[in-house]
């Protein structure tokens, strides 16, 4: 057994809801994390007290549905529908004993400032944080490239200040970090309290540049350019013993054989783990 807490965001573009859980299951990971679009497929076949059940006779628990997408109101939209929508990803996290759903600011409207896009994010955050409270399920913040606001972490740490909220912390995402804010100083500084959790992947040695959102170049852990060396024994010395959870979400490996690509997801991850974490 792994003396860390493993997960598996997204393996296969033709592996249903159903089968990532019993792979997931099956390898031995600890957590799955949930796609909002496998999930609506799932949810439109069967209710969700199956899916419940099929993770309470697994070995393996939800650890996320990603994600609220804007974590504000999206261009159209007013704050009735930010709500409903909000809503929906808590509620079924609840039903299924999810811990956290994941929200970031894609899809948050281009035609303002950062500033204004940092504003829209605090208010999304307490009304999504409101609904939160309503089902005992934490937000996990994900930064992203420079394009979106609150791309930093310590922007990031700033947003948490602001909304003041004990259901809302934050997600680190080697990708992100590497490609939006490669501040090792800035994640010590940051601390542990507030990260819900940890994305693993790697980027392959292509400018930065070419790396953002709406690329989704990715490599397994330890494959890349992304210090994974220097962010392990950051993330030891902070005192963090959350969740780990593997994410390449990248089409060359979506055409993998399920099975396969969640092993090696796996070996991979826990051989930089293995090696690194000190």
């Amino acid at each position: 057994m792994s003396k860390w807490e493993l997960g598996l965001n997204g393996i296969s573009l033709n592996c249903g809801q159903a089968q990532e859980i019993a792979i997931a299951d099956k390898l031995g990971y600890d957590y799955l994390e949930l796609r909002h679009w496998k999930l609506e497929a799932f949810l439109r076949e069967q209710p969700v007290e199956q899916l419940q059940a099929l993770f309470s006779e697994a070995n393996v628990k939800p650890l996320s549905i990603n994600a609220i997408e804007p974590i504000c109101l999206s261009p159209g939209e007013d704050q009735q529908q930010f709500a409903a929508r909000a809503r929906w990803y808590l509620r079924n996290a609840c039903a299924i004993g999810c811990e956290c759903v994941v929200v970031n600011a894609y899809g948050i409207t281009s035609d303002i400032s950062h500033r204004q896009g940092k504003r829209q994010i605090i208010k999304g955050l307490k009304l999504a944080s409101d609904i939160a409270a309503q089902y005992d399920v934490q937000l996990a913040y994900e930064f992203l490239n420079g394009q979106y606001p609150v791309h930093t972490i310590t922007d990031t740490m700033e947003v948490l200040e602001v909304v003041d909220r004990d259901n809302v912390g934050w997600l680190l995402d080697f990708h992100f970090f590497q490609v939006a804010d490669p501040s090792l100083e800035a994640l010590e500084k940051a601390g542990a309290d507030r990260l819900l959790l940890v994305h693993m992947n790697d980027l392959p040695h292509s400018p930065v540049a070419d790396l953002a959102v709406g690329h989704a170049t990715r490599v397994f852990p330890g494959d890349g350019q992304v210090p994974t060396e220097a962010l392990l024994g950051t993330l030891c010395r902070m005192g963090y013993h959350g969740p780990f959870s593997v994410e390449i979400y990248d089409p060359k490996f979506m055409s993998w054989d399920p099975l396969k690509f969640a092993k090696t997801a796996k070996d991979k991850m826990l051989a930089v783990l293995n090696k690194y974490w000190r």
